[in-house]
């Protein structure tokens, strides 16, 4: 897949991955970038994740606490029950999408 197209279909699908991932166990900002960085194989800086995790903060889908307890503070994101309902929306939809385009052949 040529970089250029996986990049666009990943930030095109950030907000939900953002949600997957805190979905599964909440975590600090900088390690939502580096898995969906490592998950992907793309190279998204501060100044694309940040600016989707506090829309997905003002929009309810996403809470976040300070941690003080390692060597700096940290914030923390956790998904919220809205979150969760529009992550399972995004998962039944993205099959919609999707089977029927991975059934197409070229």
């Amino acid at each position: 897949m040529s970089r250029e197209i996986n990049k666009k279909l990943v930030k095109g699908m950030l907000g939900p991955l953002i949600l997957r991932i805190v979905n599964e166990n909440p975590c600090h900002g900088y390690f939502i970038k580096s898995k969906i960085n490592r998950m992907n194989n793309v190279c998204f800086g501060a100044s694309t994740i940040y600016p989707e995790l506090y829309r997905l903060k003002q929009k309810g889908y996403i809470k976040s606490v300070w941690d003080m307890n390692g060597e700096r503070p940290r914030k923390v994101y956790a998904i919220t029950a809205q979150g969760k309902k529009l992550l399972q929306e995004y998962s039944c939809e993205m099959q919609i999408i999707v089977e029927p385009f991975l059934q197409i052949h070229v």
